[in-house]
């Protein structure tokens, strides 16, 4: 977890979003990076058990006025729920911020896709879609995550009707899991998507190794966005 949260410093990102941590991890960031506020629960039992989808917002960027984690199933307020063939229990969670400048809400949702099951992870981006729709109402809005998929997948298409892949102009030799090893090539599974309300104006995926170490078995992937004018 040092490696991890040297890494989260080194980008100074504004927003930071996790998959997979656990209870102690998440409190572990939070107490090495107290300039955070953070939301999110784990998806076990909706409170501290399993794994956590989490997002960080940095207090200078804004505050969290709206949170909230749903279940990526057929049931998606019911706690702990899995009605599409994973094995593992898999949520979204997001936050509604409230910007200090320019003075506009701006909403962050973080998930992570099953693993195993294509129907499942097809069927979880349609409701994060929606989701995200009927939450945002087409307000400025960021999706992050480890989605289990390639960029050729067709889990991924509900989201290029609308919204945006950042590193999508990377070269496609440029992926994000590694597995501890940095024998390449890496397969791209890691992203960002923003809507039309924002500008790219860099995206990267960080190769650093803070004192040698993996910061994770995925390479951290940013972006730096600005709102569009009139957005």
């Amino acid at each position: 977890m040092h490696y991890a949260t040297t890494a989260a410093r080194s980008l100074n990102a504004d927003i930071l979003g996790l998959q997979e941590p656990v209870d102690y991890q998440v409190e572990f960031f939070s107490e090495q990076l107290p300039e955070y506020d953070w939301v999110g629960v784990a998806r076990d039992d909706g409170d501290r058990g399993g794994e956590y989808c989490a997002v960080y917002v940095r207090r200078t960027l804004g505050e969290i006025k709206n949170h909230g984690t749903f279940w990526l199933s057929d049931t998606p307020e019911a706690i702990g729920s899995r009605t599409w063939g994973n094995r593992c229990v898999r949520i979204c969670t997001y936050a509604e911020i409230a910007l200090h400048e320019p003075h506009a809400s701006a909403f962050v949702f973080n998930c992570h896709l099953d693993h195993e099951s294509q129907y499942a992870r097809e069927a979880a981006v349609r409701l994060i879609r929606d989701r995200m729709e009927l939450i945002a109402g087409g307000r400025p809005t960021i999706l992050m995550g480890d989605f289990n998929v390639t960029p050729e997948n067709p889990a991924l298409l509900p989201l290029r009707e609308s919204y945006r892949d950042v590193h999508a102009d990377l070269p496609s030799t440029e992926g994000t899991f590694h597995g501890f090893s940095d024998a390449a090539p890496f397969d791209k599974i890691d992203y960002i998507w923003v809507n039309p309300a924002w500008e790219i104006e860099r995206a990267e995926i960080h190769r650093d190794r803070p004192e040698g170490g993996y910061p994770s078995d995925h390479d951290p992937v940013s972006a730096r966005l600005t709102l569009s004018l009139g957005a």
